[in-house]
């Protein structure tokens, strides 16, 4: 039985099933050998084994289910507006965007956002940007531009002019992370 488990859930892995279904699999596969051992008196061994892989499951729900794009690592640094992608995205790992030196136009608006399943998003502003920020996370914590909250279901929304007030070029950020941190900065 624990070999048909192995290979159910390697067929899974091969075809590119989410982490939550190659576990229902696996758990699918004890379960069944559970209830034969039942009626022929040997199945309680499997207990051992189904337990575990139940609560690397129910964690594993927590990973985003689509896409699964690996880990990611994304540090960027533009040095002008046309250089700042309109989306970042990643499954679990951290995205930086380090835009503290980041020329602006004066006229127009910049907009960029970033939608991570787990892990951190850091943002550093420039000092004179004219700042609307969407932070949110489902779990986890969000410090935007001094506002802190940690919890579910998080979403703060802020406007900053930065020191100089109004007209220091404008940028637009929705910043997303379904578990995790969401942290913003002016430098």
């Amino acid at each position: 039985t624990l070999g048909l488990a192995l290979l159910a859930s390697g067929f899974s892995i091969a075809v590119g099933a989410s982490p939550v279904t190659i576990g229902a699999v696996a758990l699918g596969v004890l379960g069944c050998g559970m209830l034969a051992g039942a009626f022929l008196r040997g199945g309680r061994g499997l207990i051992a084994f189904a337990i575990p892989v139940a609560l690397v499951s129910m964690l594993a729900t927590q990973i985003p289910e689509r896409p699964w794009n690996g880990f990611t690592h994304v540090d960027v640094l533009p040095s002008r507006a046309a250089e700042l992608g309109s989306e970042y995205s990643g499954s679990v790992g951290s995205i930086t965007l380090r835009l503290q030196d980041m020329r602006l136009p004066s006229e127009g608006r910049t907009h960029t956002s970033v939608r991570l399943g787990a892990g951190a998003t850091t943002v550093y502003l420039p000092r004179e940007a004219d700042v609307h920020l969407t932070c949110s996370t489902d779990f986890g914590s969000v410090d935007c531009l001094g506002t802190e909250r940690a919890g579910r279901n998080l979403r703060v929304e802020r406007t900053d002019l930065g020191p100089d007030g109004s007209g220091g070029g404008e940028l637009r950020l929705a910043l997303r992370t379904n578990t995790g941190t969401v942290e913003v900065f002016r430098v």
